[in-house]
């Protein structure tokens, strides 16, 4: 007899038990012939499956004059291919499930595909030949050219992007790849042809010192089928040279105050701001304090900066810390929106807040690390997220156990070693104030507030 349930009943409360400690899920590991490295995460349940092919492609690959080569090389590599010439291959990638995207980094080049775990067999084959035949077409580079051009007008009309390549160039010398744009500049992209990037793919594009991440519900034909689409790849060159990024100068003025560097955006009423400096890759032991030490200072609407800026004074809808680790050395940096009428006070207390004259609290800390740990679970709860994280760590040299080894480190981090951190490398002399505004509104104050307005172009 079935029972029957009031629905004005409220039914008992569920019971509440431990967290479940959560790790990074461990890949199966293995070289082909060719050099390729392969990570296979098997993820029972993800029926969403991702590989990533991490080329070992930095942008210092590229000349000068032809920055943004590397990118136009990868968006065109699925327009067609020696065996799927134009359209066909984007209607074969459809009739599989699957969709391609990808993006050039300084550190390397990451192309992926997603696809129905049911459909890899089809799509996998499919994205090898967009790795290792693309055509390449002088029509297909060319438009992609024009949409890069069109692109670099519409980053140019946002000031939040704008801020960003502003950093960029205040950060490192202006020799540097690092201090321009990862996608090239408009004069750069403009020289990019078909046969330039066909020439540079045949160079560039190869299986030594790359790494193939393929993460979801795999079965047991994975590997054959890894070994069958990559396995007879073949091209010249071997492991690309990675170098450290060099600073730029010193950025506070030696006579008159710390510079302020000012990008004009006329009748603004809004102006981004943003404080940063050079950090630490993740060789170093005071990565995973600096990561708890940004935490407390900017990463949570708990956090110092928040706090004063956003719940005390109302400048700003929120701060945000980020530490950005590369292959190779980092950079930290602090970010804000604000009213403009506002904007030099908010410098002013950013700054102060920043200098860190009072240790991390205890409590401070404890938050902190529970948000980095706590989250964890739900970053990683696909198959796209764990390989675009695998991907990330290939890209930068690590193993993917860095993630568990860095958790652990986080878990280890107390006020004393969070405040080191944050002290060893966010120092005042070492931080470059960018913002993005109407001058005309931000001279005067900003002047009046003791700072050296150098004007920035950013192109």
């Amino acid at each position: 007899m079935s029972q029957t349930i009031d629905p004005t009943t409220p039914l008992p409360r569920p019971a509440i038990t431990a967290a479940q400690p959560w790790t990074f899920p461990t890949a199966r590991q293995r070289v082909l012939d060719n050099g390729l490295q392969v990570w296979a995460f098997h993820l029972p349940g993800q029926h969403v499956v991702t590989a990533a092919l991490v080329l070992d492609l930095p942008l210092t690959v590229e000349v000068p004059e032809l920055e943004g080569i590397a990118t136009m090389a990868l968006r065109a590599s699925d327009e067609g291919t020696r065996e799927h010439p134009g359209q066909s291959i984007i209607d074969a990638l459809e009739s599989a499930g699957a969709a391609s995207e990808g993006g050039a980094s300084a550190s390397a080049t990451i192309c992926s595909v997603e696809m129905p775990s049911t459909r890899l067999a089809q799509a996998l084959p499919l994205f090898a030949e967009i790795v290792q035949s693309p055509t390449l077409a002088d029509a297909d580079v060319e438009r992609h050219v024009a949409l890069r051009l069109s692109e670099i007008e519409q980053t140019l009309a946002r000031p939040s992007s704008v801020a960003a390549l502003a950093v960029r160039q205040v950060l490192f010398d202006p020799s540097c790849r690092e201090a321009r744009p990862q996608g090239g500049v408009a004069r750069t992209v403009r020289a990019v042809t078909g046969e330039l990037v066909r020439s540079f793919h045949e160079r560039h594009w190869g299986p030594q010192g790359s790494t193939l991440v393929v993460a979801g519900d795999l079965d047991q034909g994975v590997d054959a089928l890894v070994e069958q689409c990559f396995g007879g790849w073949k091209a010249p060159g071997g492991r690309a040279l990675h170098v450290v990024p060099t600073p730029a100068g010193a950025p506070t003025s030696t006579d008159q105050g710390r510079i302020v560097h000012l990008v004009d955006r006329p009748e603004s009423v809004q102006t981004e701001i943003r404080v940063s400096g050079i950090g630490l890759d993740r060789t170093s032991l005071d990565f995973a304090p600096l990561q708890v030490a940004a935490s407390a200072m900017g990463g949570s609407f708990g956090s110092r900066l928040n706090t004063e800026l956003r719940e005390r004074k109302g400048y700003t809808y929120g701060v945000h810390f980020a530490v950005s680790p590369a292959r190779l050395g980092g950079t930290w940096a602090v970010s804000t929106s604000v009213r403009t009428e506002v904007a030099a006070q908010a410098v002013l207390d950013c700054l102060r807040i920043m200098e860190l004259t009072e240790d991390f609290s205890p409590e401070e800390v404890a938050d902190a690390v529970n948000q980095q740990l706590g989250v964890a679970p739900l970053r990683y709860d696909t198959a796209s997220a764990i390989a675009s994280q695998a991907a990330t760590l290939a890209a930068a040299g690590w193993d993917p156990d860095f993630v568990n080894l860095h958790f652990t480190r986080i878990g280890q981090v107390g006020p004393a070693s969070a405040s080191a951190a944050y002290r060893a490398v966010v120092r005042p002399e070492n931080s470059h104030v960018v913002l993005v505004g109407d001058a005309a509104a931000l001279r005067e104050p900003l002047a009046e507030a003791g700072f050296v307005v150098q004007e920035l172009e950013v192109s």
